[in-house]
């Protein structure tokens, strides 16, 4: 069945918000502006004293050249303002301050400890269950320096735009999803989706929890689809190939809704490949752009890799078309031939890249 993903924040407008980009600038002016301010505030100065002075205009005066040297600095401090104001708001804030303002929303990041507490230097090999994106943070406890992986800007920009859903007790969809990504370190929290009767196949009472992890693939694991089973007080849990298992025992639970029956179940892959011919016009660095291409193409798939989101192709092709800044294809005629339709991706799939092939013809 494939299913256009309902958004978890239903209830609620759900902005893209690093789309949003910094507030509006409130202290900044243009240094040519500040400074002829500050020549005519320094002429003023000069005449009052009784200063003859007529060489504002003269760049290689001492007045000018210390003049322009006090604009410089006044261009930084309202530059650092706009950047101070900018890391109080949820969108824009990062590390630290960011931290900060998800602790409005009661939301901490959420960190993998190392197994070795002696150990404060990145290692140089990522563990198996630590995401791409986490950092490698020393910490102070009571016990000494610690250390730990910790949770990317975004992640936890996510999961603190959903903690509004999880103060409801009627378990709208962002409640199930924020409490699912709070359940394990290793749930991508933008990846869950969450079904209801009213999208047309799911039983009355019920709700379908689908998990979707940050490692590599996106398929979570059994510890993975158990904690999060135990979070939501789930009734079934559902690995990859479908394979269904019964929770008798019932956990004591305060975020599930009473009388909802919940399904925790693990996205399944899907392996779709990728075989499309580039035009690419003569006189061309042909090697380059297929180089492009190719990142384009990667780049797409990252930005598509969540359960239920299908892929087209007029997306593919996009990709491949190498477009510039003006939004034009660098490469005026892409063919995709594999897949030779949009592929449909159920609610419980993702879609993961195999095999590319892509062949240059010079025309």
């Amino acid at each position: 069945m494939a299913l256009t993903p309902t958004p978890v924040t239903a209830r609620f407008a759900a902005p893209a918000l690093l789309k949003l980009g910094p507030p509006p600038a409130l202290a900044a002016q243009a240094f040519d502006t500040l400074l002829d301010t500050s020549k005519a505030r320094l002429l003023a100065e000069m005449a009052a004293a009784g200063i003859a002075y007529d060489v504002a205009n003269v760049d290689s005066d001492p007045a000018v050249r210390v003049t322009r040297v006090a604009v410089h600095r006044t261009v930084l401090r309202r530059q650092m303002i706009d950047e101070a104001v900018a890391q109080t708001f949820l969108g824009s804030a990062t590390g630290p301050m960011l931290d900060q303002r998800a602790a409005d929303y009661m939301t901490v990041r959420r960190s993998i400890a190392s197994e070795d507490p002696t150990l404060v230097l990145e290692p140089n090999v990522r563990p198996d269950d630590v995401p791409p994106l986490w950092t490698w943070q020393p910490y102070m406890e009571a016990a000494g320096i610690l250390a730990a992986w910790y949770e990317d800007d975004e992640s936890l920009r996510s999961s603190a735009l959903l903690a509004w859903e999880a103060l409801s007790v009627a378990g709208p969809k962002g409640a199930y999803a924020y409490h699912a990504g709070q359940a394990h370190p290793n749930v991508l929290v933008r990846g869950v989706g969450v079904y209801g009767p009213e999208d047309g196949f799911v039983p009355a009472g019920e709700v379908y929890v689908v998990v979707q992890s940050n490692l590599p693939g996106g398929v979570p694991s059994a510890g993975v689809l158990d904690a999060v089973a135990r979070r939501l007080d789930a009734f079934f849990v559902i690995d990859e190939t479908g394979a269904v298992r019964v929770r008798t025992a019932r956990d004591a639970q305060s975020v599930r809704p009473l009388g909802a029956k919940v399904s925790v179940m693990a996205n399944q892959p899907l392996t779709y490949g990728v075989a499309a011919t580039l035009y690419i016009p003569a006189g061309a660095d042909a090697d380059a752009l297929l180089a492009q291409a190719r990142a384009n193409l990667a780049a797409y798939e990252v930005s598509q890799q969540y359960s239920g989101v299908a892929r087209t192709l007029s997306g593919l092709e996009t990709a491949l078309s190498c477009a510039n800044a003006d939004g034009l294809p660098t490469i005026p005629n892409v063919v995709v031939s594999q897949p030779p339709t949009d592929l449909a991706v159920a609610y419980n799939q993702i879609a993961i890249l195999g095999d590319v092939s892509l062949t240059v013809e010079i025309v």
